[in-house]
């Protein structure tokens, strides 16, 4: 039997896990965390930080794998090109090209050099230039952040000049190449766009509306057609286009993280090829009638991906919520009101008793799939979903 390996193996992971063993393989996977959920679905379990591209490629070696496929984190993405490149495995970019996508200085420069649509940024090496530059500045807010993490780690926003070294200091500290970057905050709606590439050219493509958890760009929960993609879509699929064809990138996920402003105009946050986490491709899945989890481990074992289905507009409306506690402590159990019930076609759920919340972003116990009959119904059920959950603590 064919093995492959798999970094990592969190509730996000499972999806691929699955996947790949429908596919026939012999699924490892590797983290420093051994309780994570998914390696239950795995066939074998390998204590290693998957953000180390050595030791990733030292169980590659030892296991004799024939294929890898990313998990649904940066560095894993990351350790995963890394691998492929060593070992000679098909269906991934090089470390370098991924590294200029995914680290957020490197994609700066080369966003500037495709003329791409997001936001002006300036990288700073020390901390002294950052905080003259905040001085300087007439367009805030301003956001100062790291460039080599995601879901809002080491970010804080700047509505004036004030707290500027209390956040750049942050960043820096986060920061494992010690850069940051300080960038026009823009105001508006967040959004993501997920294409599918072959042969450098998007030949589908999913958007969705995004709804912010806590702190800045950590996301919660979406909804299915964005607003206004109409408006906008031509202008992403252009975006991805260049950056597939400059980057030479074989066939695969695309995925980018936007706002869309009060203008109408997409400002691109940034791009990643990594599955998305929170079990993404399900209401993907669902309002496209294409089994995008199928085509993303396809695509990096390197099989033929030319039969994905052209793009058709879909009259689906869905979306996915996760289950996140508003506040810390241990919660007894939740509650789902079923007045949002109704919409729920499916629940993926890992904490069935009692659990302790350290952090409200990350510790939750599940995650659920919405299917709504109209727009109007999802976008007033999506805006007000967290009323309908009750925390017991």
């Amino acid at each position: 039997m064919k093995k492959i390996l798999i970094p990592n193996g969190s509730f996000h992971d499972v999806p691929l896990i699955l996947e790949a063993k429908r596919l026939g393989f012999e699924v490892i996977c590797s983290g420093n965390n051994p309780n994570q959920i998914g390696y239950q679905y795995a066939d074998k379990y390998v204590p290693r930080d998957f953000s180390h591209r050595e030791e990733m490629l030292q169980i590659a070696r030892d296991e004799k794998i024939d294929a890898i496929c990313s998990n649904c984190h940066d560095l894993g993405y990351l350790s995963s090109c890394y691998v492929a490149e060593k070992m000679n495995l098909p269906g991934h970019e090089s470390y370098n090209i991924a590294a200029s996508l995914l680290q957020k200085d490197r994609f700066k420069i080369l966003a500037k050099k495709l003329n791409l649509h997001t936001p002006p940024a300036e990288i700073f090496s020390d901390s002294k230039s950052a905080l003259e530059f905040c001085r300087e500045s007439k367009s805030y807010p301003l956001i100062i952040k790291p460039p080599d993490l995601g879901a809002g780690q080491g970010m804080t926003r700047l509505d004036s000049f004030d707290g500027a070294q209390e956040a750049i200091d942050f960043a820096f500290e986060k920061s494992r190449k010690k850069v940051i970057l300080v960038e026009k905050f823009i105001e508006g709606t967040a959004h993501s766009f997920n294409v599918f590439i072959v042969n450098q050219r998007v030949v589908n493509w999913y958007s969705d509306n995004e709804y912010e958890f806590f702190t800045p760009r950590r996301i919660s929960t979406s909804a299915s057609p964005a607003d206004k993609i109409e408006l906008v879509q031509d202008i992403l699929i252009e975006d991805s286009n260049r950056v597939a064809q400059d980057l030479n990138l074989p066939d695969g996920l695309l995925h980018s993280q936007y706002i869309l402003d009060e203008s109408n105009q997409p400002w691109i946050l940034e791009i990643t090829r990594r599955m998305s986490g929170d079990w993404y491709p399900e209401p993907e899945s669902r309002a496209t009638g294409i089994d995008w989890i199928k085509y993303i481990v396809r695509a990096q074992i390197g099989e033929d991906c030319s039969d994905f289905p052209e793009h058709v507009e879909s009259q689906k409306f869905t979306g996915r919520h996760c289950l996140n506690p508003p506040k810390i402590g241990r919660v007894k159990n939740f509650e789902i009101d079923p007045e949002l019930e109704q919409f729920i076609y499916k629940k993926f759920i890992w904490f069935e008793d009692e659990f302790e919340v350290k952090d409200p972003a990350k510790d939750y116990p599940g995650i659920i799939f919405l299917d709504f009959p109209d727009r109007k119904t999802q976008i007033d059920i999506t805006t007000r979903i967290k009323s309908f959950i009750k925390f017991n603590y």
